[in-house]
């Protein structure tokens, strides 16, 4: 499933981050170039999904840049969660 992130936190592990579908509730930035930096180590970070979400955990994958259309860039995610 395609989705945003919202926001990310310092955890007691690691990064954790919360996810939106839609990307106008999306933390977004809007320098395209900054963006695409800030993609780039999510992306090298990497971002794994645990239960219940998943069995064990799971990489996410296909991290973009993407558009808003009220302005500015999101960064989204393939996550390994199915809809319910």
């Amino acid at each position: 499933m395609r989705l945003y992130i919202r926001s990310r936190i310092n955890g007691p592990l690691c990064p954790e981050y919360e996810f939106v579908r839609d990307t106008e509730a999306a933390l977004f930035w809007s320098s395209k170039s900054w963006v695409t930096q800030v993609c780039r180590v999510i992306a090298q970070e990497g971002i794994t999904v645990a239960q219940p979400f998943s069995v064990g955990r799971q990489a996410c994958s296909d991290f973009q840049v993407e558009s808003r259309l009220h302005g500015g860039f999101v960064i989204s995610c393939e996550a390994p969660i199915s809809e319910s």
